[in-house]
């Protein structure tokens, strides 16, 4: 059992509130703040409540962290800080807290059931005449019901995009898109209910769960759905008032930019305004901002600046919370293998073949066994690199063997369908009918002449 958060408790005593007055000025439910007093709550509350928290306890970030992770140790010791491997998060490997597992369990049984429910039927389950006709029954009697959204139907929306979060593009789409999309069309009736004191968190939900929506359609090959997606996600980020959201949402919007028709002048300008709504704060999609704008002036050809992007990257990489570049599993994580990616891409494209290959490696050490596509991406810059090397033949070869290795389901996703290309344009067009090329070409059906 987790130690309880004394100094955490006395902070708010002294400052006259009780449970409930601070949840009330939170927005959020009084139990929430009895779990974040008792450690129930490993992680403590959400980044942008965090912020709140700090100013209603007259206190600084840094005193707030110190607040949130002192605990009372299990024996009756002293505070000792809280170390991750002992209170292992949700999602990660080894075992969590009994205490916060009964919580996660009970808040996501509803959940879990109606997940359980559309993967028995298929992947095509929202398509299913059976599967259709529960989720209107469902959604009639939720709204003849007619309950305003409280703080509690927000935290659990907030832990249902943090689970999309980790689920998106690590899965394969047939698992995901159906509870995705029904979850969608009730989120947008709880925005609808929200009072006006937890419609920026709402907000901030559907912001999420758009672009989520979005890297989802554009990866199974529909990129003009996905551009809607992307707007709406952007309205919703900017209603949240939350600069980090917005910069997040921009950032991931010019890494996907990179995968599209006439890739580089599009993702340059989302990267700018993705690192100028962050205004410099050591956000994940400032990261991205950087990373994006390096990458997108490598494949304009200018290397000297892609290379000083490369710069600016790093810099922001090491001011990012630790909490951001832990996360290895998630869309909105910032880890070390996304720098090791950039890198890699970036490299490849100026054939810098020794930087590149010491990149790759890196990269393909951190990632975790949950990862399928960036690693696969990766190595497609290495086939790239082979081809710049001067082995057309067996650049194509690693080509097909990639995109061979990944699991079914998986093989026509769009990105690595873009990168096989961009690998393949690499090669002389002199050289394009030898047969390990052609094979290659036929692969992701590229005509003789296109790159």
């Amino acid at each position: 059992m987790a130690g309880k958060r004394r100094r955490l408790a006395a902070r708010r005593r002294a400052l006259g509130f009780t449970q409930e007055s601070l949840a009330e000025r939170l927005g959020v439910h009084p139990t929430t703040v009895k779990r974040w007093e008792n450690g129930g709550i490993d992680n403590g509350p959400h980044p942008w409540i965090r912020r709140m928290l700090a100013e209603h306890l007259q206190v600084s970030a840094e005193e707030l962290e110190g607040l949130l992770t002192e605990c009372d140790s299990p024996a009756g010791g002293a505070l000792a800080p809280a170390r991750p491997e002992d209170h292992p998060a949700p999602g990660q490997d080894g075992v969590a807290d009994s205490a916060v597992l009964s919580w996660l369990a009970a808040d996501d049984e509803d959940d879990v059931n109606r997940r359980a429910l559309l993967k028995l039927l298929g992947g095509a389950a929202l398509a299913a005449p059976f599967a259709g006709h529960l989720e209107h029954l469902r959604r009639g009697l939720d709204a003849a019901l007619g309950a305003p959204t409280g703080a509690a139907d927000v935290e659990e929306w907030e832990h249902t995009a943090f689970r999309y979060a980790r689920e998106v593009g690590y899965l394969p789409p047939a698992q995901v898109f159906p509870a995705l999309m029904a979850d969608l069309a009730e989120v947008q009736t709880r925005l609808v209910r929200a009072p006006d004191a937890l419609r920026p968190r709402m907000a901030h939900v559907c912001g999420q769960l758009s672009a989520l929506t979005a890297i989802a359609l554009f990866q199974q090959g529909d990129p003009e759905g996905a551009r809607r997606y992307w707007r709406t996600a952007l309205r919703a980020a900017d209603q949240s008032g939350d600069p980090a959201l917005q910069s997040l949402v921009r950032g991931r919007r010019a890494v996907y930019a990179l995968y599209e028709e006439q890739p580089a002048p599009t993702a340059l300008e989302l990267a700018e305004e993705a690192i100028g709504v962050g205004r410099g704060g050591p956000y994940p999609g400032v990261a991205s901002g950087h990373g994006t704008r390096a990458r997108a002036l490598a494949l304009l050809g200018r290397h000297d600046e892609a290379r000083r992007a490369l710069g600016d990257l790093e810099d922001v990489f090491a001011r990012l919370p630790e909490s951001t570049v832990a996360d290895r599993g998630s869309q909105w994580g910032w880890s070390e293998q996304r720098l090791r990616f950039v890198q890699s891409h970036v490299h490849s494209l100026a054939g810098r073949l020794g930087e590149a290959a010491t990149a790759q490696d890196a990269a393909l050490a951190l990632y975790p066994a949950s990862q399928i596509i960036d690693p696969a991406l990766v190595e497609l810059h290495r086939a790239m690199c082979i081809v710049a090397a001067g082995d057309p033949s067996e650049g194509a070869r690693h080509t097909v063997r990639t995109i061979q290795a990944l699991p079914e389901g998986f093989r026509d996703n769009a990105l690595v369908r873009r990168t096989a290309a961009l690998s393949l344009g690499a090669v002389p067009e002199r050289v394009r009918t030898l047969p390990a090329v052609a094979e290659a070409r036929e692969l992701i059906s590229l005509p003789p002449g296109q790159s």
